[in-house]
């Protein structure tokens, strides 16, 4: 209790008064107020603009900033160069203004330091790229190109360039309400050499996409679906969508996972901001460095520690062999990391074997019977060719130990 001459300081004086010594205290040990630290200036005053902003910095530190005008429907871009606390120092021009378009910006930076932005052009219903290499405080030498116009697309749009500055778009196909990439590598001026395809269409997803690369240039998204936080992830052929990977983050509430914002760290394990509706909170998540797939089952306790199966399923043989169906090579009789010409060879040895013509037993097994029915059949074939063809460098089969498939 606080006490003075004369009586007692009521609880609002006693707040008073420690806040004026923390104060004084933060003065005297760092010689300044903590609110001196922040410098703010009016970036653009011309009409009502600043809506969906997104910002960057150049190599500087000077910063960049794509955003929306919203009584023209324009995209804009304004920067900076020195001491940007000051209203006058900033510039600022149209980008776009090619009907209602500039909703819902993403703004990255290339190499040299040119501005690339994705956006959402609402009277057309496309996804948009603009970017601009020289000369780009005259809005005469910004280019733009439709990436995608197939009906309503384009919402909720996240840039990110990879190392050759090559753009990547995550972004909403608001028709059929599905999560969708777009990617292109060389004259992306010409929408015929973007390239897109759909990441996830299990229900309402694709809100509040962020996208970010890994350090080889694999895209990784987190968004907003069927009220939960999802992620979904590629590492090669991210052209099908069967090669994409997608899971539920959080679904611990009745809506949860809107204004996702992802970030890799250094060993590429994703880190996400989000909102929780139902609660009102704000959340944060992490993968453990100890989870590669991202399923939740750690590293030492998965089955396929580099392949999404939360559900560990384990068929192959029935009782299973402690590898999960979603990496284990069948056909890999050798044990050799490999699907080769010498486990086609083993194979065809035993094809056609069934119950009539030398059927498979426990005295006398056969190579090929997956499905431990007694024999090989075409069946047997699918599951053989699911895995022909891995090998050391592409999707080595896991180590296991040569030995009886099949317990009859």
């Amino acid at each position: 209790m606080i006490t003075r001459k004369g009586g007692t300081m009521n609880l609002k004086m006693q707040q008073m008064v420690l806040t004026f010594i923390m104060g004084f205290f933060f003065l005297v040990f760092t010689g300044y107020p903590a609110a001196a630290q922040w410098s703010m200036a009016t970036v653009d005053s011309t009409g009502n603009v600043g809506v969906d902003t997104s910002l960057a910095l150049d190599d500087g530190g000077n910063p960049r900033i794509s955003y929306y005008r919203f009584d023209t429907g324009d995209l804009k871009y304004a920067w900076c160069d020195t001491d940007c606390a000051n209203t006058g120092n900033w510039n600022s021009l149209a980008v776009d203004s090619a009907g209602d378009v500039g909703e819902d910006t993403s703004l990255a930076l290339d190499g040299s330091g040119n501005p690339r932005i994705s956006y959402y052009a609402f009277e057309a219903g496309d996804l948009k790229y603009a970017w601009c290499d020289t000369g780009c405080d005259v809005s005469g030498n910004w280019n733009s190109v439709a990436v995608d116009s197939d009906g309503d697309v384009g919402r909720y749009t996240s840039l990110a360039l990879d190392s050759g500055n090559n753009p990547r778009i995550s972004y909403q196909d608001g028709g059929t309400l599905d999560l969708k990439y777009a990617w292109c590598d060389t004259g992306c001026d010409d929408p015929v050499n973007w390239n897109r395809v759909t990441v996830d269409s299990a229900g309402t997803v694709g809100m509040d996409t962020s996208l970010a690369l890994d350090s080889s240039g694999n895209p990784r998204i987190s968004y907003y679906g069927n009220d939960t936080l999802k992620y979904a992830w590629c590492d090669t052929g991210c052209n099908d969508p069967g090669n994409w990977n997608r899971e539920i983050v959080d679904n611990a509430a009745d809506s949860v996972g809107a204004y996702t914002s992802l970030k890799l760290d250094s060993s590429d394990s994703p880190h996400i901001s989000y909102y929780d509706l139902t609660n009102g909170n704000l959340k944060y998540t992490y993968a453990s460095d100890d989870d590669r797939d991202n399923d939740g089952i750690s590293d030492t306790e998965d089955n396929c520690p580099d392949d999404y199966n939360p559900l560990q399923e384990d068929t192959y043989p029935p009782g299973g062999n402690g590898i999960g169906d979603a990496c284990d090579c069948e056909g890999n009789f050798d044990c050799d990391s490999d699907v080769d010409a010498d486990d086609v060879a083993a194979f065809l040895m035993d094809f056609g074997r069934f119950e009539f013509n030398n059927p498979c037993t426990n005295g006398n097994p056969c190579n090929g019977d997956f499905a431990c029915d007694t024999d090989v059949d075409a069946d047997d074939v699918e599951t053989f060719l699911e895995d022909f063809g891995r090998f050391q460098f592409n999707n080595p089969c896991p180590v296991c130990a040569a030995g009886e498939w099949c317990s009859y």
